[in-house]
């Protein structure tokens, strides 16, 4: 869904900002909430070094996170009530199940994979920061880590955590090798 970001806290906003590159291309998903964290995160780190080198994030919806189709709003206990069948599916195989209306996470993995690798791809040794969900970094993760889409799955990331990924050109393996720098480091 898109909703607002909650950014009453500036302390680990202020943390995260710390941790950020100061000329980077800056990446985020469509959703309300991601560009609004971006917002929140440039204006911390215009007032700690020089402007960064975009001026302003470009939209990525790729990295809008996992659309779960007729089920968007609702917790989990809310879906397995209503749809019990449904639910104990769904479950069942998290990563290929497609809620109704919805994506599965290998979908999910599918759209932001290409989308990453294009932007390493176009802008090789440029810190490019991207804001966005678990999902859509869950999804990234598991491209550097060659990871399926159920062990992405067991990735744990929290909000307003650093997750660093590294392309890294190589002439002798088509597309360049990746290395995974740090992974859910935590402002809060």
């Amino acid at each position: 869904m898109d909703v607002d970001a909650d950014l009453s806290d500036s302390a680990p906003l202020v943390r995260l900002a710390t941790w950020l590159p100061k000329d980077a291309l800056w990446l985020t998903s469509s959703l309300s909430r991601a560009r609004q964290t971006a917002e929140a995160l440039r204006q911390h780190i215009d007032h700690i070094g020089p402007p960064t080198a975009s001026p302003v994030p470009v939209i990525v919806e790729t990295f809008n996170e996992q659309h779960f189709g007729d089920w968007q709003g609702l917790t989990h206990d809310q879906i397995a009530h209503k749809r019990p069948d449904e639910a104990r599916a769904f479950w069942a195989n998290a990563a290929n199940a497609h809620p109704p209306g919805g994506e599965s996470f290998r979908d999910v993995i599918e759209r932001v994979a290409p989308t990453v690798h294009q932007f390493c791809q176009d802008n090789p040794g440029a810190d490019i920061i991207a804001v966005a969900h678990a999902g859509s970094i869950r999804a990234a993760l598991a491209l550097a880590l060659d990871l399926t889409p159920d062990k992405a799955l067991c990735l744990d990331l929290g909000h307003l955590s650093l997750s660093c990924i590294d392309w890294i050109k190589s002439e002798p393996k088509e597309g360049g090798v990746w290395r995974v720098c740090n992974i859910n480091q935590s402002a809060t």
